[in-house]
């Protein structure tokens, strides 16, 4: 048995040729005690704030049918499905098609956490027009680490009508080293609105082009703006260049 086949079967939930159901049927017959064990199994809080079932041991993709169970039947709260949705992953290392076909069924929080861990390219169309900034602003960061996302993904992102996700997609542009993000980045590095904002596209454009973002800062007198962060940033710029 070859590297890759293993690979290929712990990608996938086992028993693959079976349904849902008759998977957890086996696990149930199987090994009853810990089937109980970890279908009563309830996550914990994090230091952040998140919930997540913690222990290396609940990630044996054995029992990953299970965790998709539990999540796909919504009977426990958002928190919980989305610990548990979290699970699944770590378990396969990829989404489930049955996640991914009731995403758009979900809350916005979990249709941000199937687009941050989904391959689909349907789900990135999808992201692009979703209604809640929280998911397009997790499509920003995932396209500012992943090369089968097209930049021009960041470029939309640039304009969109949310100042978080403005950011997270400035953030990715110099990240994909996006030069045909320049022309965005140079109006938002200058409005007065958000200074975050602002920063933020003054950093991305100091990363692509250094000179641009340095010219930038000494139109428009940035190291005079009354945004703190950005006037102390914008003169450090210009000391670096000196």
């Amino acid at each position: 048995m070859t590297l890759t086949f293993l690979f290929t079967l712990l990608s996938v939930p086992l028993f693959a040729d079976e349904s849902l159901s008759a998977q957890i049927e086996k696990l149930q017959l199987q090994s009853p005690v810990e089937y109980e064990r970890r279908a009563e199994l309830q996550p914990r809080a994090t230091r952040a704030g998140h919930l997540r079932f913690v222990g290396s041991e609940l990630t044996d993709p054995t029992w990953a049918p299970l965790y998709l169970e539990r999540y796909l039947n919504g009977d426990e709260n958002t928190e919980v499905r989305r610990a548990l949705l979290h699970l699944v992953y770590r378990s396969l290392e990829q989404i489930p098609t049955d996640v991914e076909n009731q995403y758009t069924e979900e809350p916005a929080i979990l249709r941000a956490d199937i687009l941050a861990n989904s391959d689909n390219s349907l789900l990135t169309e999808q992201g692009l027009k979703d209604p809640s900034p929280l998911v397009r602003a997790a499509l920003a960061r995932k396209a500012g680490i992943s090369e089968e996302i097209s930049t021009a993904v960041i470029v939309h992102l640039l304009q969109d009508q949310d100042d978080t996700v403005k950011m997270d997609a400035a953030r990715a542009s110099y990240r994909r080293d996006c030069m045909d993000a320049i022309p965005l980045l140079i109006p938002l590095s200058v409005q007065q609105e958000n200074g975050t904002l602002a920063l933020r596209s003054l950093y991305a454009l100091s990363k692509i082009n250094t000179e641009q973002a340095v010219a930038i800062v000494k139109k428009h007198q940035l190291a005079q703006s009354s945004h703190h962060n950005l006037a102390i940033f914008a003169a450090n710029l210009l000391k670096v260049q000196q």
